[in-house]
């Protein structure tokens, strides 16, 4: 998803990112460090409301994100606007964050 931005702006995400006691409370309470709707309003509110089609038909570009499986004989899926073509960009996103013990998986 970075692919799209400048160098200028994805400094923004670069700077450092102080854990506080909420994550902390958030791992003993939910079982993960990081709040998903914190990433998900950022996703949203930066990549927009765009399918894998949509971003293909209006740029020529392909998307690719990779999202690990929910379960454990499962296989990673790639997704893109072949294999996932009414499948929201950012959502994807999220999927593809969601690693145990800090994001929690996510439905696509």
């Amino acid at each position: 998803v970075g692919g799209g931005f400048t160098d200028e702006r994805l400094r923004f995400f670069s700077g450092p990112q102080p854990l506080c006691w909420d994550n902390i409370a958030r791992l003993f309470r939910e079982g993960v460090l990081m709040d998903v709707a914190v990433l998900r309003a950022a996703l949203q509110a930066n990549i927009g409301d765009a399918t894998f089609h949509e971003a293909y038909e209006r740029t020529g570009r392909i998307i690719n994100i990779t999202v690990s499986p929910g379960g454990a004989y499962e296989t990673p899926r790639l997704l893109n606007y072949l294999t996932a073509p009414d499948v929201l960009i950012w959502s994807a996103s999220l999927a593809s964050c969601a690693l145990p013990g800090l994001f929690p998986g996510v439905e696509l």
